[in-house]
């Protein structure tokens, strides 16, 4: 009889629920975050929870088989939708839901009303400020929303100094826990026979491309850099010494969204469509890097890219714009940099890649320890789990 009475209190007992918030589940660094917090709990005692409120495009499976709900209360496109708010708080209510850990500012609104009906706690990570820098109207949601917060984290030094004095956060609400990524999955994937499964020449140098088609991650200036890179080297001709012309340079793109027809459309109107390839979203990122010869970032706007971070444990080179904590990653030798907006600077980088590529292979040994040293995945979620833990007034962390 007690065994059996244990099992049905068992039964009965539902553990608490940490809910990670975003708008859509797809490729990008906000939805790398939520799936790395999310894939094993974060504190004793609280189970994960994914809640998205506009699609639910990737992942679904990952999710599944990690035994972590992923919910969708579709909204309508409007500044605030009062029907959200019903399902959302009979959620929060049922399952138990103590925190919810918010990841863009549309979402935060709706866990902020939520959290105030129902008493739960709410987090904000704050990815990149491009949205607040295009429409600075985002200041004062911003700043209103952040009286909503219990903790405001942000993913850079940078972020946070621009929270409080540009934006008028309160700092002692303000953290920064810097992005991880597994160290060891990235640098032990093995490469992919890329060039022959897309049609490219045996001697193409691969440029990778990771993250979402979206205007922000300027992918249209790199395809217009290698335009002007292609006409560089149309007119250097063979060189002097009469060694070989430099291998063709070709573009692959990891990932989806609203820009694909249009870079599709630009490559071929400005001649280069045979050497760009379009993946698609892909869940083989660490075999891709470890394929490639370089990847490029052509950013326009960054915090700290989980994609960089991969890159630099896969040992790949790294050519980015220097914008958000780009720069001081890719110091002192680890990668290189061009400014944002400029396709010129980014063809002239790519001509000294394609002419002398293993200036850029040295950097990928010192960016390889630098970064197994101090963005390892295992830190950042063991930083997250304290934070969490902290503003639910729990002590300890499971992160693991």
């Amino acid at each position: 009889m007690p065994i059996l009475l244990f099992r049905h209190l068992l039964r009965g007992h539902k553990m608490s629920v940490i809910a990670q918030c975003i708008l859509n589940m797809t490729v990008g660094g906000g939805e790398k975050l939520v799936r790395t917090l999310a894939r094993n709990p974060l504190v004793p005692g609280f189970r994960n929870r994914v809640v998205c409120f506009d699609r639910i495009d990737a992942f679904a499976d990952e999710f599944r088989d990690a035994g972590v709900p992923l919910d969708l209360i579709p909204r309508r496109q409007c500044l605030f939708d009062t029907r959200v708010l019903p399902p959302l708080v009979r959620m929060i209510r049922r399952e138990k839901i103590r925190l919810l850990h918010a990841h863009d500012l549309s979402s935060l609104l709706y866990a902020a009303a939520a959290g105030r009906l129902t008493g739960a706690r709410v987090v904000m990570t704050e990815h990149s400020r491009h949205y607040v820098d295009e429409a600075r109207r985002r200041v004062i949601e911003k700043r209103f929303l952040s009286w909503m917060t219990d903790v405001w984290i942000t993913v850079s030094p940078e972020l946070a100094e621009a929270s409080v004095k540009k934006d008028g956060l309160n700092p002692r609400k303000v953290r920064t826990i810097e992005n991880g990524v597994d160290i060891d999955r990235f640098a032990a994937a093995a490469p992919l026979p890329l060039r022959r499964t897309l049609d490219l020449p045996e001697d193409a140098r691969l440029l990778l491309v990771v993250g979402r088609l979206e205007k922000i991650k300027g992918q249209q200036h790199l395809i217009q850099a290698m335009v002007q890179a292609m006409v560089q080297a149309l007119a250097d001709g063979k060189p002097a010494d009469g060694s070989p012309p430099s291998a063709p340079l070709c573009a692959i793109f990891a990932g989806d969204g609203r820009e694909r027809t249009s870079l599709e459309n630009m490559a071929r109107d400005l001649g280069v469509a045979d050497q760009v390839r379009f993946l698609g979203a892909r869940n083989d990122i660490p075999e891709l890097m470890a394929s490639a010869d370089l990847l490029v970032m052509p950013s326009e706007s960054e915090g700290l890219p989980f994609t960089l971070l991969e890159a630099m444990a896969a040992g790949l080179p790294v050519l980015a714009t220097a914008v958000g904590r780009i720069p001081e990653i890719l110091a002192e030798g680890r990668g290189h940099t061009v400014p944002p907006f400029s396709p010129a600077a980014l063809a002239g980088a790519l001509a000294a890649f394609q002419n002398d590529p293993e200036s850029f292979r040295r950097t990928a040994p010192p960016a390889r320890v630098f970064v197994a040293a101090r963005y390892g995945e295992d830190r950042m979620r063991e930083r997250y789990g304290e934070l969490l833990a902290a503003a639910m007034g729990e002590s300890g962390s499971g992160a693991a």
